[in-house]
């Protein structure tokens, strides 16, 4: 007779161990030890582990600093900055008569029509014969037509534009931008090692410095903030160990939803933090009183690591950041935006954030890892 297999595909392993573990549970008193064991160990789980998922949940302290001003005028519909109306002027006929006795004579020229009045037999008011005279009646000439044709257009133009609601003027505006079309929204983060925190050349103690001197109540302020940043993290390149950018361009007509998505990522971004002990944006300070380093206050000595985010939107798609592989790809990223950012009034928003923040707090590896999962080793 033909033997069946009724593991249904189990392999023999599995199911010794299985039998072993039933026989243990089998006996009430291997049982009662197997339960405790079992106990213990998650006890043990939840006491070393716990911690660490806990304190990877949020990023500790952080700090932020930016601001938030619109498109330029450039970019604006023209029903909300200027206003346009039809061209209008009064013009005579384009047939005068004239007049003038003999004291211009016969008079010819192109398209001129000159025809004689025959005065009357009689004798006028004062009993003298009504001499001869003329009648000159010009037709529309070159420089009336051309006139025609060119304020014919501009009505045409004005009249496709209040159609099109004014898709055609805004397309022109937009594409006055140095840096292209439409909107872009351009996210930097960059991981560092901090040997020492204290030390007058690590980049917390450069942004805690910066903090209390940054203008973010300006279009101008925020625009030297964002490259002041981005050129010290190319100089701190020895210390970088990560980094990761992101970039979506939005077309003309969708700058509302480029501005819902820059908020979007910036709320999640300052979600990762615990608390704001810095928080200066848009000409006002919302820092938190209690975590605020005063200045007699020093920064602990101990190391860390440090996570800076740069967050921007920025008219057109030309401040498209590269895919970063290594750290030269960095550099150049950083460099793109520390110059784009101050193209004329091309800024509209931006957010600069960095943890940790307080005097005392430590970021370990670990911690940037869970919090910061999409940055790349460089």
């Amino acid at each position: 007779p033909i033997k069946r297999n009724m593991n249904h595909g189990v392999h023999p392993a599995i199911i010794n161990a299985w039998k072993s573990i039933r026989n243990t549970f089998a006996n009430r008193q291997l049982r009662q030890k197997s339960m405790t064991i079992f106990a213990a160990a998650i006890i043990m789980i939840s006491v070393l582990f716990g911690g660490i998922i806990e304190d990877a949940s949020a990023a500790g302290s952080g700090g932020r600093m930016g601001g938030s001003y619109g498109g330029s005028s450039r970019s604006r519909s023209p029903s909300s900055s200027r206003s346009y109306s039809s061209p209008s002027r009064s013009y005579s006929s384009p047939s005068s008569s004239y007049n003038r006795g003999y004291s211009r004579g016969y008079y010819s020229r192109p398209s001129v029509t000159v025809a004689p009045i025959i005065g009357s037999p009689g004798y006028g008011s004062y009993g003298y014969g009504v001499p001869t005279g003329v009648v000159v009646a010009r037709g529309p000439s070159v420089v009336d037509f051309i006139f025609f044709l060119f304020f014919a257009g501009v009505a045409v133009n004005v009249i496709s534009g209040i159609v099109n609601g004014g898709n055609d003027f805004s397309r022109s505006l937009d594409e006055a931008s140095p840096l292209g079309k439409g909107v872009s929204v351009v996210q930097v983060s960059v991981a560092l090692n901090v040997p020492r925190r204290d030390s007058p050349s690590s980049i917390l103690t450069y942004l805690d410095q910066l903090s209390r001197t940054a203008s973010t109540d300006s279009r101008v302020g925020i625009s030297n903030l964002v490259s002041q940043v981005a050129l010290e993290l190319i100089r701190q390149k020895p210390y970088i160990f990560a980094a990761n950018t992101e970039y979506k361009h939005f077309r003309d007509n969708d700058e509302k939803k480029a501005t819902r998505y820059f908020n979007n990522v910036a709320v999640e971004e300052r979600g990762k933090f615990e608390r704001e002990g810095t928080n200066k944006y848009g000409g006002v300070d919302y820092s938190t009183t209690g975590n605020k380093l005063s200045d007699q206050q020093k920064l602990s000595a101990q190391a860390t690591s440090a996570v800076i985010t740069i967050l921007i939107e920025i008219d057109g798609d030309e401040t498209k950041l590269p895919q970063i592989n290594n750290i030269n790809d960095l550099q150049r990223a950083l460099t793109t935006l520390a110059t784009d950012v101050k193209v004329e009034d091309c800024l509209r928003s931006a957010e600069i954030l960095w943890t940790p923040e307080g005097p005392d707090d430590v970021l370990s590896d670990k911690d940037v890892i869970i919090d910061y999962p999409k940055l790349r080793s460089v």
